[in-house]
């Protein structure tokens, strides 16, 4: 069995000529699962869930690195204090 690199398992299109290819993909079907057979008939576009962002990160991670910068923002924040997470949680 021939072994290729994972990054050569994938297609080098942008997010955007991804989602217009005419196939099902793993967003639409969880779309399906969620709100039904409706999503699937109209093609609707739905807000990409937490979990969706998650995945494309570590998508990202996993098979275009160098992209990482080009495609989140992400800066580095303090911790909460124990003091100020204990209001946020009495607030919550």
């Amino acid at each position: 069995m021939n072994k290729l690199p994972f990054s050569k398992l994938t297609l080098d299109i942008t997010e955007k000529e991804y989602r217009s290819l005419p196939y099902y993909n793993y967003s639409l079907l969880s779309s399906f699962e969620n709100m039904g057979p409706k999503v699937l008939k109209d093609r609707e576009y739905f807000p990409p869930s937490d979990r969706q962002i998650i995945g494309s990160l570590v998508d990202c991670l996993l098979t275009t690195p160098d992209k990482i910068d080009d495609l989140f923002y992400y800066q580095e924040i303090k911790k909460p204090t124990d003091a100020m997470c204990t209001v946020l949680q009495d607030i919550y």
